[in-house]
């Protein structure tokens, strides 16, 4: 059966972080729709619409401050939710959470933005400075959103990432708590792109030398966990049947996939990063990334270029053994499928939530 559809892309459909022209775009897509329900069919996670939202934009979607939440994304929220019958998950953090800093003197949020060039419309903040009520935006989502929090790793600061996790602490778990009781935190991530952080064979170096290697990481990873989870009371699944926490599960990895084979979950689990219970015990899952697509300001992108079947299935395919590995120590595997199109033009519209988050059961 063949089914045909008109899209109208229409403008504004995120407050400040998605713009549009004023007349919509339609584009007409043949779909084929099978007779019956296959015999192979699956069911889908509802979490497999998400957003990872850059911590540096953060204001913009939560809303500029506690209690006053940007009316519009919320609604787009509800709507997800009321459709998948589950409210979207939302990572805070990405490339610009390793360059998060708190500073109580900020009341929210400062970022430092470098101006923008063709190639870069619209560059991420060079420094981001976490202010007292940086975290507490949460409450402001809807309820029933779940939140995995990004920590500044790349500083390879300790005592920088330990004053983020009190501050989350405080938030969800503390003193603040009352300001995020409708929401809850499901995962806290350490570092984003840790392979990036070194030598390349990309034209992207980052400040540490040859050193740093996935050895290097699984070891510095696991301090810096252990000192996180003297802060945050984490969901441990060594804890005795009744008294497990409602807190959250350490997200690991969130590699590139570029850096393969040295940078792959086979690579961090051959050099320890779980060899000890204590840390096994709070973690429930490794992140990876995968991009569809990239930014040229010459390229004209249709609908569909970036999601398609093939692609997605070879994104897939290509990471079978590490989501065996993964897997085989009792951990979820989560492929982050990223739309890459930092501020380029999709169908009109300027995107600027950039990530679609797909789960791997």
């Amino acid at each position: 059966m063949h089914l045909k559809v008109s899209v109208a892309l229409l403008g504004a459909l995120i407050s400040r972080g998605i713009e549009a022209q004023s007349s919509p775009s339609v584009t007409n897509i043949t779909l084929q729709l099978p007779t019956r329900i296959p015999a192979w069919r699956e069911p889908l996670s509802p979490h497999l619409a998400a957003f990872s939202i850059e911590m540096d934009r953060w204001l913009e979607f939560a809303g500029q401050e506690v209690g006053k939440p940007n009316v519009y994304f919320n609604q787009l929220l509800q709507n997800l939710g009321e459709r998948t019958g589950q409210m979207p998950l939302l990572r805070v953090g990405a490339n610009t959470q390793d360059r998060g800093f708190v500073d109580l003197s900020v009341p929210v949020l400062k970022s430092d933005f470098p101006p923008p060039t063709v190639n870069v419309p619209n560059p991420e903040a060079t420094r981001v400075s976490i202010g007292r009520e940086f975290y507490a935006l949460s409450g402001n989502l809807p309820a029933g959103t779940s939140f995995m929090w990004g920590l500044n790793l790349k500083s390879l600061n300790k005592s920088e990432t330990v004053a983020q996790a009190r501050l989350l602490a405080d938030t969800f778990q503390g003193s603040r708590a009352h300001l995020t009781k409708n929401v809850t935190l499901v995962n806290v991530e350490i570092g984003n792109e840790p392979d990036f952080y070194g030598l390349t064979r990309f034209g992207v170096q980052g400040p540490y030398g040859p050193s740093w290697n996935v050895a290097n990481y699984s070891s510095t990873w696991v301090e810096f966990a252990e000192a996180v989870s003297r802060e945050l009371e984490f969901n441990r699944s060594d804890s005795p049947a009744g008294s497990r926490s409602t807190g959250p599960t350490l997200s690991m990895g969130a590699f590139t996939g570029f850096m393969g084979p040295e940078w792959s979950p086979q690579g961090m689990l051959q050099a320890g990063i779980l060899d000890k219970a204590s840390v096994m015990a709070m973690t429930s899952q490794y992140a990876g990334h995968a991009y569809s697509g990239g930014f040229d300001p010459r390229r004209v992108v249709n609908p569909g270029d970036l999601m398609n079947k093939l692609s997605v299935r070879a994104n897939m395919t290509i990471r079978t053994d590490g989501i065996t590995a993964v897997r085989s120590v009792g951990l979820k595997y989560i492929l982050v499928f990223q739309i890459r199109i930092l501020a380029g033009k999709v169908a009109n519209i300027t995107l600027r939530v950039r990530r679609i988050h797909m789960r791997s059961k």
